[in-house]
């Protein structure tokens, strides 16, 4: 795949003066060889390649270009990549190599903000790209190889930090540095709001540092199953020094002595959270996505459509936080537009390729239609971003609820699409008012009552009593 992006960047190594040192070089080369094997296997693929080659050179403008995330993604629709999702008997196999390098690709067009592959900045690219952030990858040790869907491979140690292993047990857990000194910083802002508490504190200000330290420890100590080891290279923390005095030191007849440790159990994980609009939508309209984008973890392309519909959905997101304040007040033309142009500032410095003037009009019109139409609306909303879960035994199902609007009937729940409205007969509508029901469900089962909800925007909108 790295040969590929060579060939279609038209990258040739530039001459350098720690040529000695430099080791990524003769894997590129060990890469182009494989590729000119494959070329001849697959005539597919150097027919993309020929004609990916030709449209980087012939594209003069950044607009609805595409990125090297892009062409991964075409890439890996002809063999011998294809054949990687493929086994015997046509059963899908977790290609993790290439998941890795979308995942790279993505990192790399976030870091150095190439968005987009025209000829002007086609060798910028391919410098970057070969010289400097893949070298430095090379040099770390990236090319080893890891199985990230194993989370507790057997026969590896896993190494942790306290947070990380909450929730988790071992059959042997080692901590180590317990002589590390900690300097805590005090906590302004919590000594400024004690005096609107509506109860004092439970825990002197002056001691609360050393007893957070003690809640961690106890975290990380309560993680053994049958054996904890404590390690220090000088005299351990002050407050656990009398607990380090009692127990045994470490040594060959200690460890032998010691007792059999039980088989070995992959520790119990808690259960997986889905996202209602993320991960379950996204399975029902297309399964094979949801396996390539959550279960292997590719990393999806995102087009101007994507980046317009982001520009309305964080700029409507601000907006429902100020009805939500009550600040609706302050919302002139004057302050919306400057909304409107810090929200496409700050998606324009990630690796979301930007749209033209044109489209930008577009989402500003989409806004100020939206304002006019639920001005009235927004003077009653109750909530906004509001996040609502479903516990069930084997996983929790969460979403986020745009809009909760009190009525006199109960409330409207609203949930704001930025595409446009879909044909009566869709199926779309039929997944909006599922996902419209779920959120008053878990409305339900968060407050502990039945309450009226009206469910829209569907033309014969219903109530849930």
């Amino acid at each position: 795949m790295l040969a590929c992006f060579a060939y279609i960047l038209a990258f040739e190594k530039e001459p350098a003066e720690d040529d000695d040192e430099d080791t990524f070089t003769p894997y590129l080369d060990e890469c182009r060889s494989l590729l000119k094997k494959a070329r001849i296997l697959h005539s597919h693929l150097q027919t993309m390649l020929f004609h990916m080659r030709e449209e980087i050179t012939q594209q003069e403008q950044e607009i609805e270009t595409q990125g090297v995330l892009d062409y991964f993604y075409r890439l890996v629709t002809v063999n011998p990549f294809l054949t990687t999702f493929k086994g015997t008997g046509g059963m899908v196999l977790p290609p993790h190599h290439l998941e890795a390098v979308s995942n790279l690709l993505q990192t790399f067009q976030r870091y150095y903000h190439h968005t987009s592959v025209t000829h002007q900045k086609r060798r910028k690219i391919a410098h970057d790209f070969f010289q400097e952030f893949l070298p430095l990858l090379y040099r770390n040790d990236w090319n080893s190889e890891e199985a990230s869907a194993q989370a507790f491979p057997k026969g590896h140690v896993p190494i942790l930090t306290i947070h990380q292993a909450k929730g988790l047990e071992f059959p042997v857990v080692v901590v180590g540095r317990l002589d590390k000194s900690f300097v805590f910083s005090e906590n302004q802002k919590y000594q400024a709001l004690q005096e609107f508490a509506l109860r004092k504190p439970f825990e002197p200000a002056a001691r609360i540092s050393n007893f957070d330290l003690h809640r961690l420890y106890y975290v990380a100590f309560s993680r053994a199953k049958n054996l904890l080891v404590l390690m220090a290279v000088r005299n351990p923390w002050k407050h656990i020094a009398s607990l380090w005095q009692q127990l045994p030191s470490w040594s060959p007849a200690a460890l032998k002595n010691m007792p059999t440790s039980e088989a070995w159990q992959k520790p119990s994980l808690p259960r997986p959270r889905y996202g209602l609009t993320n991960d379950l939508q996204l399975y029902m309209t297309c399964p094979r996505q949801f396996q390539f984008f959550r279960t292997y973890n590719f990393i999806p392309g995102h087009n101007d459509a994507y980046f317009s519909g982001q520009l309305v959905h964080h700029t409507l997101e601000h907006i429902h936080r100020m009805a939500r304040d009550r600040k609706l007040a302050e919302l002139n033309d004057e302050a919306l537009s400057k909304i409107f142009e810090r929200k496409f500032q700050a998606l324009t410095q990630t690796y979301l390729s930007s749209i033209d003037s044109e489209q930008k009009a577009q989402a500003w019109q989409q806004i100020q239609r939206y304002l006019q139409q639920n001005w009235v609306t927004l003077d009653r909303v109750e909530a906004a971003e509001l996040p609502v879960q479903v516990d069930t035994p084997k996983y929790v199902l969460t979403g986020t609820i745009d809009l909760l609007v009190k009525t006199p009937a109960g409330f409207d729940l609203i949930d704001f699409k930025t595409l446009p409205r879909p044909k009566q007969d869709t199926p779309f509508l039929e997944r909006y008012e599922q996902q419209l029901h779920f959120y008053a469900h878990a409305l339900e089962q968060s407050r502990g009552q039945r309450d009226c909800f009206c469910i829209g925007p569907l033309k014969n909108t219903r109530k849930m009593r």
